[in-house]
Formats: C-alpha cells, structure tokens, sequence
C-alpha cells in the first residue's frame, strides 16, 4: 500500500516538473516570437523611411552654342576680363577651371551665336563660337529638402535643355513660384540664385537683347559646378 502511494507520488511530481517545463517553453516561444515580430515590422518601417528620404534623379544631357572669350591660367586674369566685360555690359560665365573657360551666351543654334559674336566683335570684344555639352547624370538624391533639390536640378536642367526663344517659357512659369519659396541645402543656393534670377528676366525687347541668354549660361556654370561636386562627393 505504502509502496503505490510512493509511485503515485513520483508520479504526480513528474506531471508538475513536465507541466512546469512546458509553460516555460511555450512562453519563451511565444516571447520569441514577439520579439521576431517587432524586429520584422521595425526594419520594415525603417525600409520605408530611407525609401521615401531618397529618389534615383535622371537629368538628360545639355548641348549648346556659345561665344568663347578665351582660356586663363591666373585667376586675377579672369577676374580682369570678368570685369571688363561688365564694363561693356555684358554678363560673362566662368565654364572651367584650371585653366579658366570665359563665355557669353547660351544658344540651340549656331546661327544665334555668330549674332552674338559678331556683335561683340563691333563692342571690341573678341570670342569664337564653340559647342559645349555635359552629360547626362544619373543617381540617387538623399538627405534634407530632397524634394526641393530634386524640382531645382530638374528645372534647371529642363531650361538648359530646351533654350527657347530668348524668354522663359510660358509652361515654366507655372512652376517658378515654388522655387522662389522652397528652402534647399547651403551648396545648391547659388544654383537656385540663378535660376530664379533667370525665371524673372524680363523678356527681350528686340532681337539685340541677350539678357536671357546671357543669364541661363550663368545657371549652366551654376549647374555644372554644383553637379560635377556632387556626383564626385557622392560616388
């Protein structure tokens, strides 16, 4: 009698030591799997934030016709001829550096830019028409104001691309207004300065006025510069 109650008991402790053991795997399984649930949603939260902070931006190439002042070694030259071309009343644009690239003008066609030579030439200056062009570019914009430099690079772009008739397009004003109030990072202030200073030139008087011209090859030195630095800090 003595020896079933001893087999009943060890029976009965081996029930409570297997119960026992079975609760504490089913709850360190199921906090297992809470933990496991919060990592996966967390990380796809994450995924989706860093996905909307960063676009791939695609700008097309730009060709154009322009009147070549001449090429400088020293920076006080450039700064002379700068100068001296506003004296005249011109707006020149440093294109390259090292050596130092001086131009006036920016055209689709080549025609427009022997106008404008050949008027320069009657001012005592002297240029040569060439054809520049900077490639297309392709990668991805992140960080701050995304959305305020990407509008800002494809405005830009757009109006490098399609020079027009010596005024702003009718189709881009409807948008210059949201470049004039967005805010965007301290490198691409200069860009923007140009571009709005271009958005609102007034438009030409006569077929001698190259005020538009002369201001959108300011915003492609403006554009080149800023891009070239960051597709060289980026990459």
């Amino acid at each position: 009698m003595k020896k079933n109650r001893y087999f009943k008991g060890l029976i009965t402790v081996f029930l409570v030591i297997i119960g026992v053991c079975g609760i504490a795997w089913f709850t360190w399984h199921l906090g297992r799997m809470f933990v496991s649930l919060v990592s996966t949603s967390t990380i796809d939260s994450l995924a989706e934030v860093q996905a909307s902070d960063s676009r791939i931006l695609n700008l097309p190439d730009i060709i154009f016709w322009t009147c070549q002042v001449g090429v400088f070694k020293d920076q006080k030259n450039v700064e002379a001829q700068l100068e001296f071309l506003s004296s005249k009343g011109w707006k020149a644009a440093v294109l390259t550096e090292e050596p130092y690239t001086i131009a006036i003008g920016s055209f689709a066609a080549k025609e427009d830019a022997l106008a404008l030579s050949s008027l320069l030439a009657g001012d005592g200056i002297d240029t040569w028409v060439k054809e520049e062009s900077f490639p297309a570019l392709h990668y991805k914009v992140n960080g701050k104001n995304t959305e305020e430099v990407i509008r800002i690079l494809t405005l830009s772009n757009s109006l490098l691309k399609e020079l027009g008739n010596n005024s702003v397009p009718d189709k881009v004003t409807l948008v210059a207004e949201s470049v004039f109030t967005s805010e965007c990072p301290s490198d691409f202030a200069k860009l923007k300065q140009a571009l709005v200073q271009l958005l609102t030139t007034p438009d030409a008087n006569h077929d001698q006025d190259y005020t538009y011209s002369q201001n959108i090859l300011n915003l492609y030195a403006e554009y080149k510069q800023v891009t070239t630095k960051f597709f060289t800090e980026k990459n």
